[in-house]
Order: structure tokens, then sequence, then C-alpha cells
């Protein structure tokens, strides 16, 4: 008697593979957490794969029951809907890269504004101060009296 034990590997393999998935989407749920931005981001995420799966699903029982169902519409089929799920992913990707960039840049900068001497901070809101002042007389002058002034 041979003993079949494929079906058993099968089960194995899903189930580690399941295993290690659920350990790192709890390790970016755990690294998420304390960012409102990356949490929505992982929340968008959770949505498509929720998605891509239940139209997998459809596409799988179509295919398993349905025997008029057509192969070649079925793969243009998955191949426009991972690409969406591509697209989708890069998005999120491509936002997260920006968040991240914009916010180092703008600490340096503010760090930046925070090192500048008092005596050059001064200097400047007062040249800012007489710009504003400047600007609010200018737009208090009807247009045509500026067009002959000038």
């Amino acid at each position: 008697m041979v003993l079949d034990y494929t079906v058993l590997a099968v089960v194995i393999f899903t189930l580690a593979l399941i295993l290690v998935i659920e350990v790192g989407r709890h390790k970016l749920d755990v690294w998420a957490s304390g960012n409102p931005f990356f949490k929505t981001v992982l929340e968008l995420m959770y949505r498509e794969l929720t998605t891509l799966g239940m139209v997998e699903c459809v596409i799988y029982l179509l295919h398993k029951y349905w025997e008029d169902f057509d192969l070649n519409y079925e793969v243009v089929f998955i191949d426009i809907h991972f690409m969406l799920f591509y697209t989708a992913v890069i998005n999120a990707v491509q936002s997260s890269l920006v968040r991240v960039l914009t916010t180092r840049l703008t600490n340096k900068q503010w760090t930046m504004t925070e090192d500048i001497d008092i005596y050059h901070y001064v200097a400047i809101r007062k040249e800012f101060d007489r710009l504003e002042e400047q600007c609010q007389l200018d737009k208090s002058i009807p247009a045509s009296v500026q067009d002959s002034v000038s």
C-alpha cells in the first residue's frame, strides 16, 4: 500500500503561507498603529485585497461550475483585474513615499527656520510687514489711477 501525502503537503504549505501572511500583516498593523496616514493606506490596501479575493472567488466558481465559460475571457479579465490591483498598490506606495519625503523635508526646513538668528528674523519680519502694507495700499488704489500713473 502506497500512501499519497500530496493533499497533506498542500494543506501544510497553505497553512504555513497563511501564518507568514498573518504575522507580516500583524507587524504592519503594529507599525502603522501610531500613524493615521499609514493606517489609512493599509486599510485601503486591505480593501483592495478583499475585493481581489472576492472577484477571484467568483471567477473560480464560474470556471468550476459553468460549462460554457470561455477561458479566453477569463484570462483577459484576470489580466485586467490584476493590472488595476497593481495600479492601486503602486499608488499606495507612491503616496506613502511622497508623505515620508515631504515630512522629512518639512522637518528639515522647520529646523533651519528655528535656528535663524533672532535679529535676522526681526529684519525679515520688518521687511514682510513693509511689503504687506505696500500691497494693501496698492489694492486700495483704483486700477484706472494706477494705469494713469504708470
